[in-house]
C-alpha cells in the first residue's frame, strides 16, 4: 500500500500518446501526490508490485493510496482529478455527460494507439513476458 494520499500512475512507456499524457500529469499533479512511472520499470515494480506487466502494457493504470486499482478511462479521470486545476471541475467530470465524454475520448485514444501499433507491441511484449512466468 502507498503512503497516505500518494498514488501511482502507470503508463506504457513505449507509446508516444501515453508518454505525452504522462508528461501532462507530471506538470499538473504534484510529485508528493502522484508518481508517474512507465510500465515494467524498476520503480514501478517497487511502488506498485501488484500491477502485472500484461495489465499495464495494455491500458493506463492508477494505484490509489488505499491500494485500489483503476484502469482505462476511470484511471485517467481519477488521475486528472488529483490536479488542483481539474479538481475544480469535479462535478462536470463525475456527471453522466462527463463520464460519457471521457469514455468517447478514451476510446479514440485506444484506437489511435492500435493504429500506431504501440499497443500491439506492448501486448506482444506482455504476452511474451507472461509465457516466461512459471
Amino acid at each position: 500500500m502507498n503512503a497516505p494520499g500518494h498514488h501511482v500512475a502507470i503508463y506504457d512507456g513505449g507509446c508516444s500518446l501515453c508518454s505525452d499524457f504522462a508528461v501532462l500529469l507530471r506538470k499538473l499533479v504534484a510529485p508528493a501526490v502522484l508518481d508517474v512511472v512507465p510500465c515494467g520499470s524498476a520503480i514501478q515494480k517497487k511502488l506498485a508490485p501488484q500491477v502485472e506487466l500484461r495489465e499495464c502494457a495494455l491500458d493506463f493504470m492508477l494505484v490509489r493510496s488505499d491500494g485500489g486499482m483503476l484502469k482505462g478511462v476511470d484511471a485517467v479521470r481519477e488521475a486528472l482529478l488529483l490536479s488542483s486545476w481539474f479538481r475544480r471541475m469535479r462535478p462536470l467530470f463525475m456527471s453522466r455527460m462527463g463520464m460519457f465524454a471521457a469514455r468517447i475520448i478514451h476510446l479514440g485514444a485506444r484506437r489511435r494507439r492500435a493504429r500506431k501499433g504501440c499497443c500491439g507491441k506492448a501486448k506482444a511484449t506482455a504476452e511474451n513476458q507472461a509465457e516466461k512466468l512459471p
